[in-house]
């Protein structure tokens, strides 16, 4: 083996060992007893511990009054409204600054790709006083409303996909006698459909995980499961069994749909390669 080759291999081998030992340590943690965590003793793990940890952190326990489960089911509702409206809504923005002409095209489009320079952290505070004059606050709607229109990182992207779709294509449709509509529902998004499914599952992730926002508008009213995990972390006390389980818990869903959708990708992207 060359050097290049095996320096490449253990910087690949430095790679998974960094992102694995979190992990595991996630794990054990979650199996072990808080006795245990405090005296960073993880030599003694469990499966009845890690279901007992699990059960508590989803549903409440004595030391602890958070039930995870609710806040399971409110990211989830969170999430999925940020993917549809989200996406949605940057697919129709794409498509008409990829395919139509109209007047400050070039300056809207710069506009709106400015707008994804502003840290989020600057809007918090106007966008929570309106939230909360419309009565919005402790709800979910009041959680995706500030963010739920497109995405200038989805426009970026998707715009630049459009355009890359062979012109050969699109004039057949409009020989076809093919609508804007049907142009978009026909053609445009079964050719795009791996990226837009690729856009989605981004969407998905940073609504999973979004914390600022949702800890200031929806609080312990509404919460997701960012807000709840942080609420079993007390001044006085913290449960780090319950927090590592809460956490492991936390991560099912997401896991499971980046696996689904893992499967789902990798073949299309492979095949559109190919084509």
């Amino acid at each position: 083996m060359s050097r290049l080759g095996a320096a490449r291999t253990a910087v690949q081998i430095a790679l998974v060992t960094a992102i694995l030992t979190p992990m595991a340590l996630l794990i054990l943690g979650a199996m072990s007893s808080e006795p245990n965590l405090l005296r960073g003793d993880l030599g003694q793990p469990s499966l009845e511990q890690l279901l007992g940890n699990l059960s508590s952190a989803a549903w409440g326990s004595d030391q602890t009054g958070t039930q995870l489960v609710p806040a399971l089911v409110n990211t989830a509702i969170v999430a999925a409204i940020m993917v549809v409206v989200q996406v949605g809504s940057s697919v129709l923005a794409a498509f008409g600054f990829a395919f139509f002409e109209f007047r400050f095209k070039r300056p809207s489009y710069y506009l709106l790709i400015f707008s994804y320079l502003i840290p989020p952290v600057v809007t918090m505070v106007p966008l929570f006083f309106a939230a909360t004059n419309l009565g919005l606050k402790e709800t979910a709607l009041g959680i995706v409303l500030p963010y739920f229109l497109f995405s200038p990182y989805a426009l970026v992207m998707l715009r630049g996909r459009f355009e890359a779709i062979p012109r050969q294509l699109l004039q057949q449709g409009i020989l076809d006698g093919l609508g804007p509509w049907k142009t978009l529902g026909l053609l445009v998004l079964p050719v795009c459909r791996p990226f837009i499914a690729l856009i989605s599952l981004v969407t998905f992730i940073s609504a999973w995980n979004s914390f600022l926002w949702p800890r200031l508008i929806s609080g312990t009213g509404f919460p997701v499961i960012t807000v709840a995990l942080a609420s079993l972390q007390g001044q006085y006390s913290s449960h780090w069994n319950l927090i590592l389980a809460g956490t492991l818990l936390a991560l099912m869903p997401a896991l499971a749909i980046f696996a689904i959708a893992h499967r789902q990708l990798i073949p299309s992207f492979s095949q559109e390669v190919l084509e």
